[in-house]
């Protein structure tokens, strides 16, 4: 048996990553094809927020980056990515694909769970503030405690700074 070393294991192992450009709207169908072919697909979709029917906000999840998503396969798996729906191309160097590196994956999915974490942060103030005025309170949700030093914004002290001894809910 040929020893291999480890670097070499790990990338037969589970393939390269390379990026492909993807028909509109056709992402989240190339994603399952790819995947039911037994390859790694990842498109990175962040929160965004989209007005709808009468005036009202909304949010969706839409691709990270636009027509582009994340294929992790061998070279010669590569007549499957491009048999899949909704798949355009390779990109790459001289009409031949070119693998992108592990980190460069990392940091795609430091920024989608960042985007996703702050949406679910701002979900949650929402609910607390909608709560707040179901009981008759303003809705104004603080991210302050006693004994913080606070700027005051707004009247004849804006400017100023003050030590906070307790939140008054003015309705």
């Amino acid at each position: 048996a040929d020893l291999v070393s480890e670097p070499d294991r790990r990338r037969t192992t589970i393939g390269n990553w390379y990026v492909v450009s993807i028909e509109h709207q056709r992402g989240t169908l190339a994603k399952g094809e790819i995947g039911s072919r037994g390859m790694v697909a990842y498109l990175p979709v962040v929160p965004q927020s989209e007005r709808h029917g009468r005036g009202r906000d909304r949010v969706v999840w839409r691709p990270m980056l636009g027509l582009y998503m994340f294929i992790r396969c061998f070279p010669e798996q590569w007549p499957l990515v491009m048999a899949a729906r909704g798949v355009r191309r390779f990109i790459g160097r001289n009409g031949r694909p070119e693998p992108i590196d592990h980190q460069s994956i990392d940091v795609v999915r430091l920024v989608e769970a960042e985007r996703a974490e702050t949406e679910r942060q701002r979900a949650a103030l929402e609910e607390a503030a909608a709560k707040a005025r179901e009981n008759g309170r303003s809705g104004i949700v603080w991210h302050f405690a006693e004994g913080e030093r606070v700027r005051i914004k707004n009247g004849p002290f804006a400017g100023f700074y003050a030590e906070l001894t307790a939140a008054v809910d003015v309705h």
